[in-house]
Parts: structure tokens; C-alpha cells; sequence
């Protein structure tokens, strides 16, 4: 058993708030449910009092529960969804002042990505965060992110890095007597030392966070130390002290019902009598362990199967009673049995007059099916070549104005210098200024032709996809008074070329919009990838426009965007109002899925 924990994803309560939020009945049985396991219902529940915070424009309570929220969903394995919750959670903090929440959402947001093991991304919110703590001098939010920071070392085998994590950690929860958290980085601790090959140094760690937590009165973590020390003693070929500390966890185990530890231990310890050569007690010891963990299995599966057996005794018998009923009334129609013969022979022959015309609809039904469904894959094949045509046509006017028209504005340039060198000496002032104006000039649109050439199609956009071409674009935009954040989920891989140049041509066309019309500050771009979704999200704070507006749709670039969208079974959305800002909001099915 390798135990080595996140510190602390579920951190609920922000210091200040907590005898308010003990007033809060339904915030805290949210809490109460998240700790016992209830994701689900914790989540409802959290949600519920959202919609409540969000009436009564309470900020504070706001930030909390999107934090919780995000907390439990991403205890429920919805990773996209927890996300959305610490983004708004950090937006809410940043509005309000609150370095101190802030920094607990963005660690949060540090975590999410470790376990979805995109360690960049999860390193860079842990730095950003302990910007933060630094700032507001919360040594706990420090030593959390250190642990979590360690942990993503150890994993890229940087060790000497992640001990000096573990131990910046380990310093600060010893001055603020925090023995759980003691007691789990030691274990952490043990467990590096264990992968280095260190077994004394892991034995050490492992038994002082033993005796720690028996202090604490933590008694599965102490049963998960015996175990890991075990475990050492066995690859130390020491099999009387591994087997002496894997029976120690069974007791404890066995003592306090926790099904983990006893399977955990009665499997070590048939690995222990194996490893020393007592093969039939291991044997012995495996049969032990398969029929405890089928005897845990099948508490369920009997409950089951009881449910299933009352459900068919009780049809059983509504079916005997159906029949018995059935058999009285053919017994008291006996003597009507030939009216009711021919009436039978009546219905059976309309019934078949009904099917004739049903089926001969269905037939007609599916054919017009089949027509329509025709027209359209006619009309999608349509769409996507005039899409495919104006690419290509891009391309080739990006060629012309690089290769062709570029060269020429820099030949041209060079004939002027040239000229401008031989006359130097015996031109006019006046001469000279304008010749000088005139080199500026060409030289100004040489990059300008470079500009428009790269912006009709990015070479980055081919080379290395979406996400690169997007961060360079964006780059490449000079504005003192836009703020422009970018945000990427689940895109480590490439998409599929078509896709990929749709959605950079939706996010230039929008992101040009936002410079031209909007007035805004700061421009947000997520872009997030599931198993059968992609989804773009554009929001800038700008000064927005009426989406009721038909002339506000008239432009050509936004018609451009809802085609390509349409063209790939995609849907777009524009949230606006005047002095709102803007939303456009894109998803794209995958794999084929609509």
C-alpha cells in the first residue's frame, strides 16, 4: 500500500468566515454531507444555496460555496465542471479583495491538474498561489502547496527537490501543531525515501507518523503505516518483522471494521510467507484474503440478489392470479364462443387492413428519411468545400502577398536606400526628407504585408496546432489597455486539422471584434476539451450590443463564424446586452458524436 495525499484540496471554511458560515444550516449540512463521502447530494445542496447567494448579491458566500462546489465536484470525478467553479470562485476573490480565498481556489485549481497529471499546468497555479500566501504571509497555504509541489517532484524523480518541498512542509505544520498534516507529510517523506532506496530513512518516517497518528487517534492511518513499514521490512528480507507489522494492522483493522486494511494486510502477509518460503502458508493466507474480499463484495451482491428474487416471487404470483383470472372468464364466455370467435376473426382482419397502411407509412416515411437525410449530407459536403475553398484561397493569397507582393515592397526598398546612398551628397533637404518618407513608407508596408500574409494563415497554426497558434496570435497583439487571458483544458493532443483551423478562425474573428468594437479591458479565452466535446468560451467586459439586434448580425464576419460552427454540427451563442460585456460561447462535438 503506497499512501501519499494531496494537502488539502478540501479546505471548506476561509479564516474570518467561520462563525458566520456555523450560522449557515444549509451550508453546513453541504459540508457535513461532502465529509462523509455524499459528493452528489453535497453538491446539490451547495448549488441550492448558490442560487440563494446570487439573489441576495452576497459576494463573500459566493466565493465560499464555488469553491466548495468546485471541491466536490471534483471529488465526483467531473473535472471540467470542478474547474468552472475555482475560475469563478478566484474572479469573485479578485473582485472582493480577497487574497486569502484567491489563494486557496488557484491551489485548488493546482491540484485539479495534478491529478488529471498535467504537472505544468498544476506547478504553475501552485507558484501563483504561493505568490499569494507570501504576499499575505499564510505560512499554511505555503506549506500546502509545498507538499502538493513535492509530490510532482518525486514523480519526475527530482528528489533532493521534492525532500526540500517535503520539508519546508513538515516545518510549518510542526510550529502550528497541525498533527495530521504531520503525520501525513512524514508518511509522504517515508514514501520517497522508500522509492530512493532509503529503507532505514523510510522506516524512520513511516513509524514517527505511526505513533503520531495513534496520538491523534487516527487508526486507519495507523494500520496504513504498519503496512508500508512491512512492506520495507519485506524488501529488507527481514519476513518475521514484516509479518509481526502486517499482523499488527490486522488487528487494527479488524477492530474497527475497515475493510481496506484487512484485505490490504491478509494480502502483505501472504506475500511476506512467500517471499520467506512458507509457500502453504502463504497459500493459505492468499485463499484468507480472496475469501475476505469476496465476503465484502458479496454483502452487496446479496442484498441485490434479495431485491431481485422478492421482485420475481411477487410477479410470480400477479401472473398466477392473472392466469386464474383469465381461465374464470373463459369459463362465463363459454356460451357466447361464436359471436365472440367471429368478432375476433372481424378485428383480426381490420387489424391486418391497419397494419397494411401503417407499414406502407413507414415505408413512405422512411424514404422521405432517407431523402432528406441525402439533401443534407449534399448540402454539409457543399459547405465544407466553400469553407475548404476559402482556406485555400487564403493560403494562396498569403503565398502571393509573401512570396510575390512581400518581395517586391523589399525590392523596391533596397533600389530606394540604394538611391538614396548615390544622391546623399548633392540632394536638396527637401529632397532628402521626402526620399527618407518614402523609404518609411515602404518599409512600413513590407510588415504590414508580413501581418496580413501571417494572419490568412498562421504557419504555427499547421506546425503545432490550435493552442500554439491561438497564444501567438494573441502575442502578437500590441494593446496597453487589453488584458488578455488565455486558459486551456484536456487540449495536450492534437485536434483534427479542419476543427482546429475553425476554431482559430471563430477566435480570431471574435478577438478582432472585441479590439474594433467592444472598448474592453480584459478579454478571458477557455478553451476545454472533453471526451465528445470541445467548448470555446470568449468574455470580454466590454460595452456589449443587443443580441435581439437583427442589423447587429448583419456583419460578415459574425454570419462567417455561424456557418463554419453549422458546417461541423457545432453550436454558437452570443450572450450580450448593452454595458454587459459579450459571451460568445462555441461546442463542437467529437468523434462523430452530434
Amino acid at each position: 500500500m503506497r499512501i501519499c495525499f494531496f494537502l488539502l484540496l478540501f479546505t471548506l471554511l476561509a479564516p474570518g468566515m467561520v462563525r458566520a458560515q456555523q450560522k449557515d444550516s444549509v451550508l453546513q449540512h453541504g459540508i457535513n454531507l461532502y465529509n462523509a463521502g455524499n459528493y452528489r447530494e453535497a453538491v446539490t445542496v451547495f448549488e441550492g444555496r448558490l442560487k440563494t447567494a446570487e439573489k441576495e448579491k452576497d459576494l463573500p458566500a459566493q466565493t465560499i460555496l464555488c469553491n466548495n462546489l468546485g471541491n466536490a465536484c471534483s471529488q465526483k470525478g467531473d473535472a471540467v465542471k470542478a474547474l468552472g467553479y475555482y475560475q469563478r470562485s478566484v474572479k469573485l476573490a479578485e473582485t472582493l479583495g480577497n487574497d486569502t480565498a484567491r489563494a486557496k481556489a488557484i491551489k485548488n485549481i493546482g491540484t485539479l491538474y495534478e491529478s488529471q497529471k498535467d504537472f505544468e499546468a498544476a506547478l504553475r497555479h501552485y507558484q501563483e498561489a504561493e505568490i499569494l500566501a507570501e504576499k499575505i504571509r499564510d505560512s499554511l497555504i505555503l506549506a500546502d502547496c509545498a507538499n502538493n509541489r513535492a509530490m510532482i517532484l518525486e514523480q519526475q524523480q527530482r528528489y533532493d527537490t521534492a525532500l526540500k518541498a517535503y520539508r519546508q512542509a513538515l516545518g510549518i505544520y510542526e510550529r502550528k501543531n497541525l498533527d495530521d498534516r504531520v503525520a501525513l507529510t512524514l508518511n509522504n517523506m517515508g514514501v520517497l525515501y522508500k522509492t530512493q532506496g532509503d529503507y532505514a530513512k523510510a522506516l524512520e518516517y513511516y513509524g514517527r507518523s505511526a505513533q503520531l497518528s495513534e496520538k491523534i487517534g487516527d487508526q486507519f492511518f495507523v494500520a496504513a503505516n504498519y503496512i508500508n513499514m512491512g512492506n520495507v521490512h519485506r524488501l529488507l528480507k527481514q519476513h518475521k518483522q514484516a509479518v509481526a507489522l502486517h499482523e499488527q494492522s490486522l488487528a487494527v483493522g479488524e477492530k474497527n471494521s475497515m475493510a481496506t486494511i484487512i484485505t490490504e494486510a491478509y494480502a502483505n502477509l501472504s506475500e511476506d510467507y512467500a517471499a520467506a518460503g512458507d509457500f502453504a502458508k502463504a497459500y493459505s493466507l492468499h485463499k484468507r484474503y480472496k475469501a475476505v474480499q469476496d465476503s465484502f463484495l458479496n454483502v452487496e451482491r446479496s442484498r441485490q440478489l434479495a431485491e431481485m428474487q422478492t421482485r420475481f416471487e411477487t410477479e410470480k404470483k400477479e401472473q398466477q392470479i392473472t392466469l386464474l383470472n383469465k381461465q374464470n372468464t373463459i369459463q362465463q364466455l363459454t356460451i357466447g364462443k361464436r359471436n365472440t370467435t367471429i368478432g375476433i376473426i372481424a378485428i383480426a382482419f381490420l387489424a391486418a387492413i391497419a397494419l397494411g397502411l401503417l407499414f406502407y407509412n413507414r415505408y413512405k416515411l422512411k424514404q422521405e428519411t432517407r431523402l432528406q437525410a441525402a439533401v443534407m449530407e449534399q448540402q454539409d459536403i457543399a459547405a465544407k468545400a466553400v469553407i475548404e475553398a476559402e482556406e485555400q484561397e487564403r493560403r494562396r493569397i498569403a503565398g502571393d502577398l509573401h512570396d510575390g507582393l512581400g518581395q517586391l515592397f523589399s525590392a523596391v526598398k533596397m533600389n530606394l536606400s540604394e538611391f538614396a546612398h548615390r544622391v546623399e551628397e548633392i540632394a536638396k533637404p527637401e529632397d532628402k526628407s521626402l526620399l527618407d518618407k518614402t523609404i518609411a513608407i515602404t518599409d512600413e508596408s513590407c510588415r504590414e504585408i508580413r501581418s496580413i500574409s501571417h494572419q490568412m494563415m498562421p504557419n504555427i497554426l499547421l506546425k503545432s496546432g490550435l493552442v500554439s497558434a491561438v497564444r501567438d496570435f494573441i502575442d502578437k497583439i500590441q494593446s496597453s489597455r487589453l488584458k488578455i487571458r488565455v486558459d486551456t483544458f484536456g487540449l495536450q493532443e492534437r485536434l483534427d486539422p479542419h476543427i482546429e483551423t475553425v476554431l482559430y478562425r471563430v477566435i480570431q474573428e471574435s478577438v478582432n471584434n472585441v479590439i474594433k468594437h467592444s472598448g474592453a479591458d480584459t478579454l478571458d479565452i477557455q478553451m476545454h476539451k472533453e471526451e465528445t466535446e470541445i467548448s470555446i468560451t470568449i468574455e470580454d467586459n466590454g460595452k456589449g450590443f443587443d443580441v435581439k439586434d437583427v442589423e447587429a448580425f448583419a456583419g460578415i464576419g459574425l454570419k462567417n463564424m455561424m456557418n463554419r460552427i453549422a458546417v461541423l454540427k457545432g453550436h454558437i451563442e452570443f450572450d450580450s446586452a448593452p454595458g454587459k460585456g459579450t459571451v460568445v460561447s462555441v461546442s463542437l462535438p467529437l468523434n462523430g458524436s452530434a
